[in-house]
């Protein structure tokens, strides 16, 4: 059979313009939620062929007297329910924001995934990105300003 594209996604979460800060601190936040469809295929040849293709971006910046060892970490989970920790692992990153105070950094995010069968005859496949970093809730530290996160799905 030929490939073939069974869906495309995009999710963005923004904060920072026009609206509340949003910090960043231990406790993941959930910025972005795609629902892949591959019930299109759902009983065919192609089914254990499905290959899915994950990208995004976060913008973050670090407020003055963030401690120079912080970190933030970005992950990607298929089929959980919105809480980092209830589905699959399939992505984790993590980063050090420069030395420079009040500057913003970008994390880009590129990920694949080649679900199982069982997977994909559900009819839809859930990715999560989450954020998070080491600093306990109150801390100056880190606070994101937008968030973006695509995914497309192919079988073939």
């Amino acid at each position: 059979m030929t490939t073939r594209a069974l869906d495309m996604r995009i999710s963005e979460h923004m904060s920072g313009l026009g609206s509340a800060i949003e910090y960043v601190y231990v406790n993941p936040i959930l910025i972005g939620d795609l629902g892949i469809q591959t019930s299109s295929i759902v009983g065919t040849p192609d089914a254990n062929k499905v290959r899915i293709w994950l990208s995004g971006s976060v913008t973050f910046y670090k407020a003055f007297d963030t401690p120079d060892e912080t970190s933030v970490t970005v992950v990607i989970e298929r089929n959980g329910n919105g809480i980092l920790g209830s589905g699959t692992i399939i992505y984790e990153s993590q980063v050090r924001p420069g030395p420079i105070e009040s500057t913003a950094s970008t994390i880009s995010i590129t990920a694949g995934d080649f679900p199982d069968i069982p997977t994909v005859s559900n009819g839809q496949i859930r990715y999560s990105l989450f954020i998070y970093s080491d600093l306990e809730v109150g801390r100056n530290g880190i606070w994101m300003v937008n968030a973006a996160f695509n995914g497309i799905a192919f079988a073939g």
